[in-house]
């Protein structure tokens, strides 16, 4: 854990920061994530400190004290095909589909994408995910038998 001193100037900073975006940190509902996990207090100065192996949700990315690569992109692929399956209902043609998948899937492939590299395993599903909306207006990702 950090000493007092880096907090006394940490807290400032997030106090400033609250007053210029409207955004105020609260202990209450806040995480640390301690960097040495062999000596993690529950709570360190008011703020609750999280486990060594859990999770927790950062500006729309799941963070912890390990890679979390594989969670965010299996979180991401899932809401995709979840936003791909209603709006199946909505586009009938190939030209309305290509439309679609750019505006629901790409915006959530980029911003998870910023932050963790995709698998090539991952890569593979998204190829999958994109080509069955486009041409079966499916949303399966599971590998396709051709006969």
């Amino acid at each position: 854990m950090a000493s007092l001193k880096e907090l006394d100037i940490v807290k400032p900073i997030l106090e400033k920061f609250g007053e210029l975006s409207g955004l105020h940190v609260q202990p209450q509902n806040s995480v640390l994530i301690g960097l040495n996990t062999a000596k993690a207090p529950s709570r360190w100065q008011g703020f609750p400190v999280q486990e060594p192996t859990a999770t927790s949700r950062q500006l729309g990315y799941w963070v912890g004290n390990h890679d979390s690569t594989e969670l965010n992109w299996a979180i991401r692929l899932e809401n995709i095909q979840r936003r791909l399956r209603i709006a199946t209902t909505m586009g009938n043609s190939v030209v309305q589909r290509v439309t679609l998948f750019n505006a629901i899937a790409l915006p959530a492939i980029l911003y998870t994408g910023r932050q963790y590299v995709p698998s090539k395993a991952t890569l593979q599903e998204l190829t999958r995910l994109q080509k069955g909306f486009v041409w079966s207006a499916t949303t399966r990702t599971e590998p396709v038998k051709h006969k």
